[in-house]
């Protein structure tokens, strides 16, 4: 061979060596953009799944909470007379001032990322928790008046 085929060849060689050393690259970058995507795609799923969990959880306290407000709203109709201790129907009112206070209810997003559905999760649970919160004083507040009417009608006996 001749100086200049052979130079040739080496050049040809090292054009097809930097070709397949870009494809390789190429082909591992797109691989790691599939794996990217997909765990994307499953940290999403897993988070809008806990989403809804959380918002099926929810339904149960705002039952609870709604139980609590009726039975909060009939002890209310008793008045200062028909109990032993009136301060039982004012901390009744202030209980029922403050669950009327209760805004709606979040929910989780129809679609979005991974960090939507976490922040809707991360809300629903804050309601979640202050709306036991508020349940439980109108429960016992509710529970304290009519304990104290008991009381009124026991000693009238």
């Amino acid at each position: 061979m001749q100086p200049t085929a052979q130079k040739n060849n080496a050049k040809q060689r090292k054009t097809i060596a930097i070709v397949a050393v870009i494809a390789v690259v190429a082909i591992a970058l797109a691989a790691v953009a599939i794996i990217a995507v997909a765990n994307k795609r499953e940290m999403t799923q897993a988070a809008s799944d806990t989403c809804t969990l959380n918002a099926k959880a929810l339904a149960t306290h705002q039952q609870n909470f709604e139980e609590a407000q009726k039975e909060a709203e009939d002890a209310a109709k008793l008045t200062v007379d028909d109990v032993a201790d009136g301060t039982t129907l004012e901390t009744l009112k202030d209980a029922i001032t403050l669950a009327e206070a209760v805004e709606n209810a979040p929910t989780c997003p129809a679609n979005g990322n991974a960090s939507d559905f976490t922040k809707a999760t991360d809300d629903i649970r804050t309601y979640a928790d202050n709306l036991r919160n508020i349940t439980n004083e109108l429960d016992a507040a509710a529970k304290s008046v009519i304990a104290s009417q008991e009381l009124k009608l026991e000693s009238a006996k």
